[in-house]
């Protein structure tokens, strides 16, 4: 693997705080930013399902604020319980083809 050299500009606080934890972790400084940086960046999309990727890569630039309201929107309790109505009926021995397709993308919904 190849590497790039990249000249990084820190306050002074900053470099103490990052030359005391090199010298307590026993690591040159140049690895523990090395690692810091790569344990700070946000999480490859190139695992996810292709139809989600540009919707990960949209969320990067959003506020934590944002991303906070996303993890904690929920499908609206009509729809969570049209979800349930359509599980049980499956359950219990077969669905419609429209009622599948749509009990599917109640599920998607759900778990995006």
């Amino acid at each position: 693997m190849t590497t790039q050299s990249i000249t990084l500009h820190l306050s002074d606080p900053v470099y103490r705080y990052l030359q005391q934890v090199a010298a307590i972790t026993k690591r040159p400084l140049e690895q523990l930013v090395r690692l810091s940086v790569e344990g700070n960046l946000p999480p490859s999309v190139e695992n996810a399902p292709q139809e989600l990727q540009d919707e990960l890569l949209a969320m990067q630039s959003l506020s934590p604020t944002q991303l906070t309201s996303i993890a904690n929107s929920q499908l609206p309790q009509s729809q969570q319980e049209r979800y349930l109505s359509l599980l049980e009926q499956n359950s219990v021995g077969g669905i419609s083809t429209e009622d599948s397709a749509e009990m599917e993308a109640l599920r998607q919904s759900y778990y995006r």
